[in-house]
């Protein structure tokens, strides 16, 4: 048998071909992470500009935000507040969408009290969605729900702590609004 020796031509070619691929990949990966960057949502960090744009009534100002989980006290009946409220914003829920509370899946993911954030399904159907509920004159009231974004118009008038509701959009600006 004849030994075959590669030319150093075609060792040649052969690492040209695997470089230019290792750079075609190394640069993709950097288009797309540049894309993503650039398409990502606005962080916390330009909550100034977004004040500023406001009007000249608002002083920007830097401040920390200090995420905490509100402390949930039990209550005379044992359960926790936000317990002793669910079936209560689960009614509201019912009562909004003409439903059975038996076809309401609602939890609650933050709460305070006179306020409540979370997710809902109804029986039967594939997906849910968020909600935003407040009491009012005693009553709980859903005041918005949905897939999409939460609006800073339709919540403005309940007045929600900045620990239920972080952001929101305004349709003034078309931006969203770091509370």
């Amino acid at each position: 048998m004849e030994n075959q020796v590669e030319s150093p031509n075609k060792t040649y070619k052969t690492l040209f071909y695997v470089l230019i691929t290792i750079l075609l990949m190394v640069g993709s990966f950097a288009i797309g992470m540049l894309c993503q960057k650039t398409l990502s949502p606005k962080k916390a960090d330009d909550k100034i500009k977004t004040e500023v744009k406001a009007g000249p009534s608002v002083k920007p100002s830097v401040t920390t935000k200090v995420e905490t989980t509100p402390k949930v006290e039990p209550t005379t009946s044992g359960l926790s507040a936000q317990e002793e409220e669910l079936p209560a914003i689960r009614a509201a829920m019912a009562a909004k969408y003409n439903k059975q509370t038996s076809e309401v899946d609602l939890t609650i993911s933050k709460f305070e009290p006179g306020f409540a954030q979370g997710g809902v399904q109804f029986s039967g159907e594939m997906g849910g969605g968020w909600f935003l509920a407040a009491e009012v004159g005693g009553q709980w009231v859903i005041v918005d729900d949905g897939n999409g974004t939460i609006s800073c118009d339709i919540i403005a008038p309940y007045n929600f702590p900045t620990t239920i509701v972080s952001e929101c959009w305004d349709e003034t600006s078309q931006d969203i609004i770091y509370r």
